[in-house]
Formats: structure tokens, sequence, C-alpha cells
């Protein structure tokens, strides 16, 4: 009786192969719940960017010079920043009286609709957009002119 200790090379190449299953698996879902976390903190961040554009709009009407150029302040520019460092792509700010340049306010000095819309992390994630009414949408984006998430 010859008996040999050991296993066969396929039963090693089954064991592998199932490794590498279980491996990529493993993979996959990791990269999509870290994904899922930068996402919801890229819309957490354009979140606090309404917050501060209500503070900015509402605050003293003698910085009314500066509140022409919203999509270009120092205010967006930090949430721009963070979104764009988690992976977000595509930032896009505009106010409804954008020529040229994102101006937010008539020539009267009153307010105007502005909106920010990004792309977010992961294949299939979509866009999101937030926009001066309040507005907070999964696949909408932001365009020249309109101010508001369409």
């Amino acid at each position: 009786m010859n008996k040999s200790k050991g296993f066969t090379v396929i039963e090693l190449i089954v064991v592998v192969v199932i490794i590498a299953v279980l491996a990529i698996i493993v993979t996959t879902n990791v990269v999509s719940y870290n994904n899922k976390g930068k996402n919801a903190a890229i819309k957490a961040d354009l979140g606090n960017e309404l917050t501060e554009a209500t503070k900015y709009f509402e605050s003293d009407p003698s910085y009314a010079g500066t509140y022409n150029f919203w999509c270009v302040s120092a205010s967006v520019t930090k949430f721009k920043n963070a979104a764009e460092n988690k992976g977000a792509t595509d930032w896009k700010c505009f106010c409804d009286k954008d020529t040229s340049m994102p101006i937010c306010r008539d020539i009267n000095g009153n307010n105007t609709k502005w909106c920010t819309s990004v792309i977010l992390v992961g294949s299939g994630a979509g866009t999101y957009c937030v926009d001066s009414s309040g507005a907070k949408l999964s696949g909408k984006t932001c365009s020249p002119g309109s101010g508001v998430c369409q």
C-alpha cells in the first residue's frame, strides 16, 4: 500500500482560487465602503456650505462688495478643496447672474440664486448638488446662469 502524504496539485489550485475570489470580494467591498464614507463627508461639506452661505449673504450689508463673488470666496474655496481632497471631481459653483464672473448679487445689491455640484467618488456614485433654496439633491448638477440644481 502506497500512502502519500500531502496535497495534490488540483487541491492546491482549488484552495488558491477560493482564496483569490474571497480576496477580490473583500477588496471590492472595502473600496465600496471607503467611497461611501468619502461621499458622506463630501455631502456634509456641501451641507456646511449652505450654512456658510446663509451667514455670508445675511451678514452686514456693508460687505456688499465682497458678496458679488460668492463662488470664488474663501468659504467656497475651503469646501471645494475639502471635497477634492476626498476625491470629488468636476466641482461647479454658479450664480444665476453668471456671465464671465460668478456674481451672486444683482446691480441693486440683492441676493440672487447660486448652486454648487460635484461628481462623487466611485463609479456610478453620480453627482450631488446644493443650492441657495436649501436643496440637497443627488443626481443633479448646476450650470452657468441657473443658480439652481437641475
